[in-house]
């Protein structure tokens, strides 16, 4: 198993975090894990024609689930929901100035990363934020 990880506070206003080394029986069962996964990829999508048709279903059944498309966010720095290709989790984000030549951007532990989003949500109504409303605490 993976050792903790240790998270200065956030009241010294940085978010380093200081991971501890693997030993190598964690780094050769990470190792082994992702080389399972690979094989398994391959084995489910043999062709790129069955990896096109992965994607798509996945990309319906989140639509289903209540997500759309990103370029019909909210652009008045509304916070809302995104999923990135390539990311395997649910991001706060906002849209940054004018459609369309504004930019989306992740919001995490403080700070805003550059974002290329596909799929977007609303949250949940009673937690529905403006970046710029006052914070609660």
């Amino acid at each position: 198993m993976l050792n903790e990880q240790e998270t200065v506070p956030a009241s010294e206003n940085r978010s380093v975090v200081w991971p501890e080394p693997l030993t190598k029986d964690e780094a050769d069962a990470l190792w082994k894990m992702v080389g399972e996964q690979k094989k398994k990829r391959a084995t489910d999508m043999p062709t790129e024609q069955d990896a096109i048709d992965a994607l798509w279903s996945a990309y319906r059944r989140l639509e289903e689930l209540g997500w759309s498309d990103a370029i019909y966010c909210p652009k008045d720095r509304t916070v809302f929901e995104v999923i990135e290709a390539g990311s395997s989790r649910i991001h706060n984000c906002i849209y940054h100035g004018e459609w369309p030549n504004g930019s989306w951007w992740i919001l995490f532990e403080g700070d805003e990363y550059p974002s290329r989003p596909i799929l977007f949500r609303l949250k949940i109504p009673n937690t529905q934020l403006r970046i710029d409303d006052p914070i609660q605490t």
